[in-house]
């Protein structure tokens, strides 16, 4: 029975597959990690680019010459949000229970005017659904790039669009309420079904 229970499991995971990863034909194998032959996806990182929270994660807006060559795993979202909380000391949030799994969904507050908490306005998602790949990254290097120009008096830069010191303050005093990483069974599970599946 158990064995019908995972050979489900595969099936239904594969209908969640792109046309690459089903066929198997643009996918290699190297240490531990999937890389596509083709440059049409980033492969998950392995390890803690922020050092077990040590280390706070800055975005593009604030670095002109970050490289992001793989997306965050669910361990490195945790670690660069509490890296975020412990550099910049906003208020964080934890769900009152816990997933399937035994996870926590946490989140954060920042910006907005006082300590009032109907004053944050903004609220962003992120990993909602399970395949919802680098949705984490790009909200904890958003926050982060607000915090760090806000504190360093510096503003944004994207591309050929720049923002002032003042557009990021007046941004950040809308209140924004986060959570990075919704649905962590999701993610976790989505990344081991895809390595099952193409080992």
């Amino acid at each position: 029975m158990k064995f019908l229970s995972i050979l489900a499991i595969v099936a239904l995971a594969q209908a969640c597959l792109t046309p690459e990863e089903r066929d198997g034909g643009h996918i290699a194998k190297r240490s531990g990690r999937f890389w596509r032959r083709q440059s049409n996806g980033t492969p998950i990182g392995t390890g803690d680019r922020f050092s077990a929270g040590t280390v706070a994660p800055r975005g593009l807006g604030t670095q002109s010459s970050a490289s992001f060559s793989t997306i965050l795993n669910v361990n490195e979202v945790s670690s660069g949000f509490k890296a975020l909380a412990s550099t910049y000391s906003f208020q964080t949030f934890t769900a009152p229970y816990t997933t399937f799994e035994g996870r926590s969904i946490y989140g954060g507050l920042v910006g907005g005017p006082g300590t009032c908490k109907n004053a944050y306005r903004a609220y962003f998602n992120a990993a909602i659904h399970a395949r919802e790949r680098g949705s984490s990254d790009g909200l904890l290097y958003f926050i982060s790039d607000l915090l760090y120009a806000n504190k360093n008096g510096v503003g944004l830069t994207y591309g050929s669009k720049t923002y002032t010191n003042a557009q990021v303050k007046t941004a950040l005093s809308v209140g924004i309420a986060f959570v990075p990483l919704s649905n962590p069974d999701g993610v976790a599970v989505s990344i081991f079904i895809v390595q099952l599946i193409l080992s």
